[in-house]
């Protein structure tokens, strides 16, 4: 396995794969079907202790260069306009 030193895990934030499941209504279908414990694996008690972590990652870093061009201010409402987007 490779490991990525770019990615920094964030202390505090994690989720089991029962919960994941459960959450999005995956585990009661899958849960219904025909033969579930015998072609479902792992099975609910082995997803409570399997736990998924969540990792962050460095963006590009704007260069300093390109702000005598254009600031961030300007190139956040350029691009905003330019697609269209309405922020939430």
């Amino acid at each position: 396995m490779s490991v990525d030193g770019r990615y920094k895990k964030i202390e505090g934030v994690s989720i089991s794969e029962y919960d994941l499941q459960q959450g999005s209504g995956v585990l009661e279908m899958t849960e219904r079907r025909d033969h579930y414990t015998a072609t479902v694996f792992p099975s609910s008690q082995v997803k409570k202790n399997l736990i998924y972590y969540a990792y962050t990652r460095p963006v590009i870093g704007w260069s300093s260069g390109c702000q005598n061009f254009m600031s961030r201010t300007e190139a956040y409402e350029l691009f905003m306009n330019r697609f269209n987007i309405n922020p939430i």
